[in-house]
């Protein structure tokens, strides 16, 4: 990790709030999680804030600008661990400038609880020089050595898990040697990030609630170092021990964005660039051991076959353009089904068996919902390791051996830990996510049907076919197909499959496929039978791909094909939410408040508490609750705002409607607040009110 202390003339308070996104206090989740939506893993209201660290002018364009943190600790606890650099309060602190003391901490809401600096930044020791030209240039330089060893220790941890893999499962052979799958890797990885780049540029939209979850923990991660090294630890370890959304995967994606001018687009391609490639790296390496396991088959087709169907599939890149780098964690997920696919705990392979754990733990570090498929496959895969002891008459050692690694290693891991697994256990997510929750496992089971479409399935299907009947792959296919339906009865017994939980399901989905293309491209098959079935294949990807995109006129909505769309939205109204963010800028200080109480046509508070990347401010001005029941917290910024702005949309479920009812007719909360002014939209209407008591 980057430990960085900066020091500039000028400190400006640029508050990045994420509300509903961090994961409260641990006591706070164990005793009081009824009020408390953040252990849903859904956005919370206290994702502390830092100090914007701006870096000398000259330099501005070569290593980008911190945006404004504003420092703060986790929800509702008296003081952080900084407590000798900082006073605790409840709300959210003033502007500090670089001419003036930090001001006393104003109360706005029970939902935003946070600390100021108790003293400038010049008072608290965490710079050691006086904030010269010549200091701020040793600064950055000391920044871009310490980021480029960053990004060396982590990505060369994950390269070193990597290759292991490649020579534990490929004995004798060099990723170099094998040319044509390093070129399909090299060329569709290629293909990939530029699909997911094209799809984001070219995107003009405001991203809200999950699509900036992983964005707006990226900036809090750079604002806490940048403001204090062990505030900045201290940041890091409480979301990798506690939260929901945990930082793991951006710290991969640091180093590259450091080098961008921050924006969430810049983000999306930094996570392509580090997250996906890699993960497309470990899912073919899959591939190329399931084609060495059946009857040969025609690389030159096959290897490019198989990265189409990853970087074509409509549900990776749904959540890839939108925030969410969840996939990543397929790269652990791969790594463990290929370290596990022939071994039979016959001996203790120390070296298989940490890289196993190691990839383990990673990949529960990097999503939750990742767990419910580590226990449905570690169950299977005992189970079928467990009868083949028996078949073999070794079952006494196989069991001892299972023993000696596996209970060490779960004590391990659920002691590091621990208050991950408390906050599991103790949390209802059955009620917390009910709002969402659209039914069992036939419903979802329905669902999918929807999300991949027909055609897929039954592609799927005929590859699981195939790899039941070849007998070296059969035990495999039974194991992944296990797998994936165990993960998927456990995770729909709370919540139901959205477009990136649903990559539970992808190492099932794309074995199954992958199976298919090494039957397509068999080599004693006619070399013309080959390329046709080859060419039907890629051309139904493309056409799958196609009509996701969505485009006017040429896409359909037909079960055969998924119904994702990538969503290639070109906002009209960016000028007339620019009006909306405009007058709470010009309206109000950084200490008041705007409540928006909306969530209809394409708008929600954030859409305009996010969408000035310019005025980072916003996102602690602008509060809103989308108020949806058992998942939201009630909406108490009303009481304490300046202005409250609401709609004639009475009818929106939870409590937005009786709140816009109660301001647009005559009620008694309405003498509380007189008429402004009024801001139309695509749609709709937004009215302005100001609170007179």
């Amino acid at each position: 990790m980057i430990l960085l202390f900066f020091h500039q003339p000028a400190v400006h308070r640029h508050g990045d709030h994420l509300p509903r996104d961090e994961l409260p206090a641990l006591p706070e989740c164990l005793f009081r999680r009824q009020l408390q939506p953040a252990a849903a893993g859904h956005l919370h209201a206290d994702d502390g804030n830092a100090l914007d660290v701006v870096f000398p002018d000259d330099l501005r364009q070569l290593f980008g600008i911190v945006h404004a943190v504003q420092l703060g600790t986790a929800h509702q606890r008296d003081v952080s661990l900084d407590e000798p650099l900082m006073e605790g309060g409840v709300g959210v602190g003033g502007a500090v400038g670089g001419d003036q003391e930090p001001r006393a901490v104003k109360i706005r809401g029970v939902h935003r609880h946070q600390l100021d600096l108790a003293r400038p930044l010049c008072q608290l020791g965490l710079h050691g020089h006086c904030g010269c030209g010549r200091c701020g240039l040793l600064t950055v330089e000391l920044f871009h050595h310490a980021a480029r060893a960053a990004m060396e220790r982590r990505c060369g941890g994950l390269c070193l898990l990597l290759h292991f893999t490649w020579q534990t499962v490929f004995p004798g052979q060099r990723v170099a040697q094998d040319k044509t799958f390093l070129r399909s890797w090299l060329a569709g990885s290629a293909v990939g990030v530029a699909v997911i780049a094209a799809l984001v540029c070219y995107r003009q939209t405001v991203y809200s609630d999950d699509a900036i979850n992983y964005f707006a923990k990226q900036t809090l991660l750079f604002g806490s170092f940048g403001q204090s090294g062990f505030y900045g630890i201290h940041v890091l370890l409480e979301s990798l021990l506690t939260a929901d959304y945990k930082m793991f995967m951006n710290l991969f994606i640091s180093v590259p964005y450091l080098f961008t001018g921050r924006s969430i687009n810049a983000f999306m391609v930094c996570y392509a660039i580090t997250c996906f490639v890699p993960m497309w790296f470990a899912l073919l390496m899959g591939a190329k051991y399931l084609a060495q396991q059946l009857p040969a088959c025609h690389t030159a087709l096959y290897y490019p076959l198989c990265m189409a169907v990853m970087v074509l599939w409509p549900m990776f890149l749904w959540p890839a353009t939108h925030g969410m780098p969840d996939a990543f964690g397929l790269a652990f997920a791969a790594v463990i089904a290929l370290l596990c696919a022939d071994y039979r705990f016959e001996t203790l392979p120390w070296p298989r068996l940490l890289a196993i754990f190691a990839a383990t733990f990673a990949l529960i570090l990097t999503r939750r919902w990742y767990m419910f498929w580590i226990l449905a496959f570690y169950a299977v895969y005992v189970l079928a390791v467990l009868v083949g002891a028996v078949r073999r008459k070794t079952l006494g050692s196989t069991l001892k051996h299972m023993l000696l690694f596996g209970v060490p290693s779960a004590v391990i891991i659920v002691g590091a830990l621990l208050p991950t697994f408390k906050t599991i256990l103790t949390t209802d997510y059955a009620d917390i996510y009910g709002a969402y929750y659209g039914g069992g496992f036939g419903n979802n089971c329905l669902g999918q049907l929807r999300t991949q479409g027909l055609i897929w399935l039954v592609l799927c299907a005929a590859g699981l076919v195939w790899l039941l009947y070849c007998r070296s792959t059969r035990a495999q296919a039974i194991v992944a197909a296990a797998a994936s339906l165990g993960a998927m009865v456990l995770f729909t017994r709370t919540q139901s499959l959205g477009d990136h939980q649903s990559l539970i399901l992808a190492p099932f989905y794309l074995l199954m496929l992958f199976g298919l293309c090494a039957k397509l491209t068999q080599q004693k098959a006619k070399p013309w039978l080959r390329n046709a079935a080859a060419g039907v294949l890629a051309v139904f990807l493309v056409v799958n791909f196609g009509n996701a995109l969505r485009l006017p006129g040429k896409s359909v909505q037909t079960l055969a094909l998924s119904s994702e769309s990538l969503d290639l939205t070109r906002r009209t109204d960016l000028a007339q939410m620019r009006a909306v963010t405009d007058f709470v800028l010009e309206h109000c200080t950084e200490d008041q408040t705007v409540y928006i109480n909306m969530d209809s046509n394409g708008y929600s508070g954030t859409s305009f508490a996010y969408g000035d990347p310019a005025h980072p401010q916003l996102q602690t001005m602008i509060l809103w609750e989308s108020s949806v029941p058992s998942t939201h917290g009630f909406p108490t910024g009303i009481w304490t705002s300046e202005y409250v702005m609401v709609t004639d949309r009475v009818d929106e479920g939870g409590i937005v409607g009786p709140i816009n009812a109660a301001l647009r007719t005559q009620s008694p909360a309405a003498v509380h607040y007189e008429y402004v002014t009024e801001f139309p939209l695509d749609g709709i209407t937004l009215y302005c009110y100001r609170r007179t008591a």
